[in-house]
Formats: structure tokens, C-alpha cells, sequence
């Protein structure tokens, strides 16, 4: 079964990232960690971003990891919530595809089941 991935599901600006760093909320595990936060344009797919710090490696090395944290996602897509966007932060380079795949789909789940953090004030 295909399940494209264009680019309209990557979160490309600087901006809409800087969102999610700053007022996201935060789930981990030994993989990786995922910020997410609702659409700020009400619904529509969910959409992702992939950074990768350079404690992982070279720029072949962060690049295959980039690589395959969004073939994970392109493939978990169907299975995941409409109306966020998220950014994946990879812990490592050691990961395969199906431990990506498999942790992107519980920290999704974990972060759209939260309720809602209230404003301090």
C-alpha cells in the first residue's frame, strides 16, 4: 500500500518550528524525542520536521538519519492523528526503521492524548 509524502506534509519554516520548541509539548523515549502541538490552521494532515543534532554524527550520518526517521513516518502517517504538527528529535544514529516507526506511533499517541496544558496566570 503507498502512502506519498510530499512536501506539503513538512513543516519547512523556521517559524512554524520555533513554535514547537517553544510551546510544544514534549514526549521521549530511548529513540527519540517529539514535540508536537496542534495546527495552527485548525486540521488538515499532520505534518513533521526532523532535526538532528551533530552529537550524532557526521552530515552522512545525520542525513541517513533524517532519512529514515521520515520513511518511519511516511509509513506510521495513517495511523497517526490529523491536526498536529511535530518535530522528531532522533537520540542516535543506532536506530532501525521498525524501532523509529514503532516509537513515532507511541509518542504521537502518548502527546495527542494529553489534554491540554493551561496558561499560566
Amino acid at each position: 500500500m503507498r502512502y506519498p509524502a510530499g512536501k506539503e506534509l513538512r513543516l519547512c519554516r523556521r517559524a512554524d518550528i520555533a513554535r514547537l520548541f517553544d510551546q510544544g509539548r514534549r514526549a521521549s523515549d530511548g529513540v527519540m524525542t517529539v514535540l508536537g502541538a496542534p495546527r495552527q490552521d485548525g486540521g488538515g494532515p499532520i505534518r513533521m520536521a526532523v532535526v538532528v543534532s551533530r552529537r550524532v554524527g557526521g552530515a552522512v550520518q545525520r542525513n541517513r538519519v533524517k532519512r529514515v526517521c521520515r520513511e518511519a513516518f511516511r509509513r506510521a502517517r495513517p495511523l497517526l492523528a490529523t491536526g498536529w504538527d511535530v518535530v522528531l528529535a532522533p537520540r542516535g544514529g543506532s536506530a532501525s526503521g521498525a524501532q523509529v516507526e514503532a516509537s513515532i506511533r507511541k509518542l504521537v499517541a502518548r502527546l495527542t492524548s494529553q489534554p491540554a496544558a493551561k496558561e499560566p496566570g
